[in-house]
């Protein structure tokens, strides 16, 4: 068994190598968003959140009782095209506080995922699109 954190470091190192030589940048980056306002596996009040010099973190997550690895806002932000698929009713709350309400990361981690030069695109059904003051048609 690898000491908690090991993978994610492997993982890093992997990119790294990857990336050697030239700006880490992913071509495509599809993210969905969680009701509790997470992305990828950056959770509200987690270190993963506050982040920015690891690409590649490994955070408990305590009311799923788990380990999972997130790749890092900072590391995402430099993705060329970044696409949130957002679906149903259940959403409509938390991307209405995502995309209208004031920034708070530490609550709202999605509200990181800001592309530094990429292009941000998000996709929502009419039901997560619901309590938005001006939806796209």
């Amino acid at each position: 068994s690898q000491p908690p954190g090991a993978s994610a470091t492997q993982y890093e190192s992997d990119l790294r190598v990857f990336f050697v030589g030239k700006e880490p940048q992913f071509d495509l980056v599809l993210l969905g968003l969680g009701e509790n306002g997470h992305t990828a596996s950056l959770f509200p009040h987690t270190p993963a959140v506050g982040e920015r010099d690891r690409w590649v973190v490994d955070l408990y997550v305590e009311d799923q009782g788990f380990h999972r690895l997130t790749l890092t806002a900072p590391l995402i932000n430099r993705a060329r095209m970044i696409v949130f698929l957002v679906t149903g009713r259940s959403k409509a709350r938390v991307l209405r506080e995502v995309l209208e309400g004031p920034f708070e990361p530490q609550n709202l981690p999605a509200q990181l995922i800001r592309p530094a030069s990429g292009k941000l695109l998000w996709c929502v059904d009419r039901e997560a699109a619901a309590l938005l003051r001006n939806p796209a048609s």
